[in-house]
């Protein structure tokens, strides 16, 4: 699970579309619910979508899965 990646052509207005919200510091957009990061310009990680919080394993999974079902991953 520690390789998933956006799409290359994915409009990052689908992710603010789903509440996820870009932080500039983060180089990246940050779940409704902080568990997930998808880094968007961070070296090395730029597409990957990441765990973002501690302990919070459960609800990473569960935004991994929403991502995948609005077809955002590779």
């Amino acid at each position: 699970m520690s390789n998933v990646k956006i799409k290359v052509n994915l409009d990052h207005g689908k992710l603010e579309e789903m509440g996820y919200i870009y932080s500039i510091m983060e180089g990246g957009y940050v779940s409704p619910n902080g568990a997930t990061i998808v880094s968007i310009s961070r070296a090395p990680y730029q597409r990957q979508v990441m765990q973002y919080r501690a302990n919070a394993e459960v609800e990473h999974l569960a935004n991994v899965e929403l991502l995948n079902q609005v077809g955002a991953l590779e």
